[in-house]
């Protein structure tokens, strides 16, 4: 054998030399991921709770801190604790768990949909819940529901009617879709919108304002009992946060890949979507429609923190939650007396940041056909 021949061992050190010393770099990077994820879900959790503790605080009617902590221990001052306890502490709970329901929403419908744009109103949840929110207030019952009434039971039939038109309408041999959905989506939004435009032109001036207001979204009308409810239809999307990061990373590759890793790609379809349908549903029954969040949380995230939706699902659904307690406290305060509907903030937030990352999605698609 020629002196410079190598054996099979000595060619097996040699390939596996560079792979060992590839792992420390990547070592230091899953350090590195932990690390921001860790410092994420910090950060996250205390600025929820300065803006829970801040929404009780400021308002129309501000506190001083002692009056604060005295009414949610049940003293001082009777009209306090009421404010307190039955107004502000509903509405900072309700608006921390519908940020995070909308968020995490969105990473599920960006994931199974592969569209960047995507969110839950695609698939005609919002438009569906202000159609049925409007045939509520234009006919109402002539008795009430109990513990809720029928303007939000309204809207969660009508979101979830929709979401099962969707999917009706983007299931062909028992297979659904993705870009039918968002074709059957556009014109199940563009049916609601009309209805809602015919009854807003039947409403007299106090459906009318009422119907506005709904589609402005707000969270300053939430009970306990509403909170109840959100939370109940939100159990599947927290158990989803926690089970489904490996199935939609496994997604992202395409749905014939994702099948190859294992993934029964229609059930999770049909499951992740009858999720989120359940969790906004409920969400926007209470709150009206409040855009932007399930799309500005998820892209600020991927920039900090990657793709991995093990890690993004929950995040999204923390960081969620501090937007739209940040949006409350702006509503609140920035035109005091009077408040904004909090859909105009997130808006206004949302908006800009949408046509950068048109512009920049433009770009990228430009080079790429240049390439």
């Amino acid at each position: 054998m020629s002196p410079n021949a190598k054996t099979n061992e000595d060619l097996g050190t040699e390939v596996m030399s560079p792979l060992k010393l590839a792992r420390a770099p990547a070592a230091d990077s899953t350090s590195r991921s932990r690390q921001k994820n860790c410092g994420s879900t910090v950060i996250g959790i205390i600025l929820a709770i300065v803006l829970v503790l801040y929404s009780l605080r400021l308002g129309a009617f501000s506190l001083s801190w002692p009056d604060v902590w005295a009414a949610v221990q049940g003293q001082g001052d009777p009209n306090h604790e009421v404010i307190i306890r039955e107004l502000r502490l509903p509405r900072a709970l309700m608006g921390a768990l519908c940020g995070g329901v909308l968020a995490a929403s969105g990473v599920i419908a960006q994931a199974i949909l592969r569209n960047p744009m995507a969110a839950p109103s695609l698939i005609g949840i919002s438009s569906g819940a202000g159609f049925f929110a409007a045939i509520a207030i234009v006919i109402p019952l002539p008795f009430q529901l109990p513990f809720l009434w029928f303007q939000p039971v309204a809207a969660f039939t009508g979101s979830l009617l929709s979401a099962i038109a969707v999917f009706g309408l983007a299931r062909s041999a028992g297979k659904t879709d993705t870009g039918t959905i968002l074709l059957a989506g556009l014109a199940i939004n563009s049916l609601t919108g009309a209805g809602t435009g015919l009854l807003t032109f039947l409403a007299n001036d106090p459906q009318l304002r009422n119907i506005s207001f709904w589609n402005l979204g707000s969270v300053a009308a939430a009970e306990w009992p509403q909170i109840g409810v959100l939370a109940f239809f939100s159990v599947p999307l927290l158990c989803s946060i926690l089970t489904s990061g490996n199935v939609l990373n496994a997604w992202m590759f395409g749905e014939d890949e994702a099948q190859l890793l294992g993934v029964n790609v229609e059930k999770q379809k049909r499951l992740q979507m009858l999720t989120i349908a359940l969790a906004v549903g409920a969400a926007v029954s209470f709150t009206g429609v409040i855009g932007f969040v399930g799309l500005i949380v998820p892209h600020l995230l991927r920039f900090v923190l990657g793709s991995d939706h093990r890690v993004l699902l929950a995040q999204s659904f923390i960081w969620g939650a501090v937007l739209l307690l940040v949006a409350d406290l702006v509503s609140r305060v920035i035109v005091m007396p009077l408040e904004l509907p909090i859909g105009i903030v997130t808006a206004l937030i949302g908006a800009p940041y949408f046509i950068v990352l048109l512009k920049q999605q433009y770009k990228t698609r430009r080079q790429h056909d240049n390439a």
